[in-house]
């Protein structure tokens, strides 16, 4: 892989902020890979060996293993990787951070906005699509959503994750395209308790709203449930208590 990666980025934090304290950031990249290795499925194999407009390749034919009391019944493929043309993606990153006192303690919100502007695998736009074949679902944009309160020995978060509706850049039939995938919204919920200086307990409630992962047409390479893991929870509510301790 040879790659031309461009990054651009600033920092905002005035010290004359009104209230609170204020922090920003944005990030800007640009990056264009040739000759990627990514994988090959097994997909792409029987499709290539198969090549119902032409002749089967040997290559990919080479790769299959059929029943030898039969010879034509697969038993499995062997997948691969290989270097495919090309990769082109570019987005932004923001982030914004205003902790202030309240009562006792002290408020903190936290926004991290992140937009995909393009995701071209050989020159083909996945940018909002949930299209397996270049790794997963690529929304167009993500927003994760933090408030945490610090009280003494204790820190209470909630956090609100969300990911818009994405396209399908699968085919259903020869005459419907397949639905799109719907939007993905979390909401978690932890607490932490400061025992001592190094001793620690944390809960948390994760999807609180208990959101079961939809399917998509594709899902994703190497994955179950016929999901993309990366944008949906594959468990629903879930809860969770650990302690940390420092020496």
């Amino acid at each position: 892989e040879t790659a031309d990666t461009y990054t651009i980025g600033a920092v905002f934090q005035p010290d004359w902020f009104p209230i609170g304290d204020l922090r920003a950031t944005v990030d800007y990249y640009n990056i264009k890979i040739q000759n990627v290795i990514a994988s090959v499925g097994a997909q792409t194999i029987i499709s290539n060996c198969y090549n119902p407009g032409g002749a089967p390749d040997p290559a990919f034919c080479s790769r299959i293993a059929r029943d030898p009391t039969n010879g034509y019944n697969i038993l499995s493929v062997d997948t691969t990787v290989s270097n495919q043309a090309s990769l082109e993606t570019s987005g932004l990153d923001f982030q914004v951070e205003w902790s202030v006192p309240v009562g006792p303690g002290q408020l903190a919100i936290n926004e991290l906005y992140s937009i995909t502007n393009s995701y071209k695998f050989n020159g083909n736009e996945y940018a909002g699509g949930t299209g397996a074949g270049v790794g997963g679902a690529i929304p167009d944009y993500k927003s994760v959503l933090s408030v945490t309160y610090a009280l003494g020995d204790w820190n209470f978060m909630g956090r609100w994750t969300y990911t818009p509706s994405m396209f399908s850049n699968g085919t259903c039939s020869v005459y419907f395209s397949c639905p799109d995938a719907p939007a993905a919204s979390y909401v978690d919920l932890s607490a932490r308790w400061n025992v001592t200086d190094n001793f620690s307990v944390t809960g948390l409630i994760s999807n609180i709203f208990d959101d079961y992962p939809p399917q998509t047409a594709e899902g994703v390479i190497g994955g179950q449930a016929n999901t993309d893991t990366q944008v949906y929870r594959v468990l629903g509510r879930s809860f969770q208590v650990s302690g940390r301790l420092r020496f």
